[in-house]
């Protein structure tokens, strides 16, 4: 039970079978042959590479008989083995091995190199009279064991990958000495079983790294969950307040604006954790998708075993028909899972969900923004200027999206600008593109400006070039997410910076401060799309 155990820690049931079927397509063809497959039991090659002397071997596949009947019989058949060696196979030194003491040179080479010898095929046949005199336990299958198994009856090729022993290839024929042909051919096989350990031990490797993955996920989607549902009951009572606040106070008073934005604002917020919702949900969709993919883990199984294995052109009848569609079945269910949960985040890049496109007014998106964002520019002594034009005809986009956008422009305007620098919104700006005519919004300021070689990168996600090195807070992901929302509205964003010079910065501006930078939401126009 414990050598069970030990097998199934470092094999997966897979790599067993497919070694299975190597053994028995290379025992069929030595004919009355048996063959074991053990693998090093060592943490990594690396370990084994430093500790070789103390790296042990499981058997992990054999043919005809299961490992541990064949485990047994070999014991049995080698009592001659170096008793001081504990693991389950043991190598005999030529010294060990029974021998006649007047055993000469000559008989030794004939051992080695039988293709030499003119009386190689007698002595194979004295070999198999004499050896099969001592054959007496036949398996199931119909392979016997000899009561005592000469070293030469017996084949041990070592499965080398890059200079590293990882298994052992064992093949067993008491009847009869291998011939150089066959030699090779074991060689050939045990090539490819070499490659086949290495690809098991990486497969072991990246199982064991998607089972911690799926473990963090889990974690951080169970705290996700928690803190949103922490998170939703002061935000409750934030807008709560705020809905209050804009009852109580006179329509004239100064504070009625700051009470419109904290229930704007708090709005926001609630959409905002409803996409943040959706978008742990997606990731806990992975975690399903990923134990679809092991549903194919069976039919794969049922493939690989020995009985299952046909020649090209073979098991046309229904029971082959119906293991295929089982197989294809499995597979197109589990693309389809996947892909869904994909379609899910590419389709809500920016927000987490797709846009809905509708037309949409400027002035009703950019005025309440603006009405915030002057609180905070005052406060930090930035002067907040609008020339919002009420005929601004109207652009194909989503509302929460387009407020997103907008949004964060002006917020980094502020941020990035110094005290007493200006910072101005435009509409009314128009211009014709590929598909039609846009309509413009204008974020700009006159502030430091962005070098040259940031602005390659200012879309890029976490990306803060020379900010990165300020003592100012960010992320670098807003302006990553105001392009993904105006590609997916359609539109585009251009980026002027120096803006002195350029017509884009008013002339009452062009001596103020830095060199400025221009921010230019380009959109398609409802009526002339």
């Amino acid at each position: 039970m414990r050598q069970r155990l030990r097998m199934t820690a470092i094999a997966s049931p897979e790599f067993v079978s497919l070694c299975r079927t190597q053994l028995r397509l290379l025992t069929q063809q030595m004919a009355e042959s048996s063959a074991a497959l053990y693998i090093a039991d060592v943490a990594d090659m690396a370990e084994q590479a430093t500790q070789r002397n103390q790296s042990n071997f499981v058997p992990v596949a054999s043919y005809p008989e299961p490992v541990d009947s064949w485990v047994a019989n070999f014991t049995r058949a080698t009592p001659w083995a170096n008793s001081s060696y504990s693991g389950p196979l043991a190598l005999p030194a030529a010294a060990e091995a029974p021998a006649a003491s007047d055993q000469s040179a000559t008989e030794t080479e004939r051992e080695t190199h039988p293709e030499t010898d003119p009386s190689a095929d007698s002595a194979e046949t004295h070999g198999a009279e004499t050896h099969g005199a001592e054959t007496s336990r036949a398996t199931p299958n119909g392979f016997c064991w000899p009561d005592i198994l000469h070293p030469e009856q017996q084949m041990v090729v070592p499965l080398v990958y890059t200079e590293v022993v990882v298994g052992l290839l064992v093949t067993v024929r008491p009847d009869r000495a291998w011939l150089n042909e066959e030699r090779r051919h074991i060689e050939m096989v045990a090539e490819s079983l070499a490659a086949g350990c290495v690809l098991e031990r990486h497969n072991h490797w990246l199982q064991h790294q998607l089972s911690k993955k799926r473990s963090l996920q889990s974690r951080q989607s169970e705290i996700f969950h928690n803190l949103l549902h922490q998170f939703r009951n002061p935000l409750t009572a934030v807008s709560t307040f705020g809905q209050l606040l804009v009852r109580r106070l006179a329509t004239e008073d100064p504070n009625q604006v700051v009470a419109t934005g904290i229930v704007r604002e708090s709005k926001r917020l609630r959409e905002l954790v409803s996409h943040f919702d959706q978008a742990v949900a997606i990731g806990d969709a992975d975690l399903t998708v990923e134990g679809a993919m092991s549903a194919l883990l069976p039919a794969a199984q049922r493939l690989l075993a020995p009985g299952r294995l046909v020649p090209s052109g073979a098991g046309q009848g229904e029971e082959g028909q119906e293991s295929r569609r089982q197989a294809a079945g499995g597979e197109i269910d589990a693309q389809r899972a996947e892909q869904t949960a994909a379609d899910q985040v590419i389709g809500g890049a920016g927000l987490g969900q797709p846009l809905t496109m509708s037309a949409q007014y400027l002035p009703d998106i950019v005025e309440p923004i603006l009405a915030v964002a002057n609180i905070v520019a005052t406060e930090k002594g930035v002067d907040l200027q609008a020339q919002v034009a009420a005929d601004t005809p109207p652009v194909w986009g989503e509302e929460e999206a387009l407020g997103e956008v907008v949004s964060n422009l002006v917020d980094n305007a502020i941020k990035y600008s110094p005290a007493g620098a200006q910072v101005w919104v435009q509409t009314g700006v128009s211009r014709v593109g590929e598909r039609g005519h846009y309509q413009g919004i204008v974020v700009g300021d006159t502030g430091l400006g962005i070098p040259a070689s940031d602005q390659a990168h200012l879309f890029e996600r976490y990306y803060r070039g020379v900010q990165a090195h300020s003592d100012l807070p960010g992320t670098g992901l807003g302006l990553a997410i105001a392009q993904s929302l105006v590609q997916e509205m359609q539109g585009l964003i251009e980026v002027i910076s120096p803006a002195v010079g350029t017509p884009w910065m008013p002339r009452d501006r062009q001596e103020n401060l830095g060199l400025g930078t221009v921010f230019i939401v380009w959109l398609l126009e409802v009526d002339r799309r």
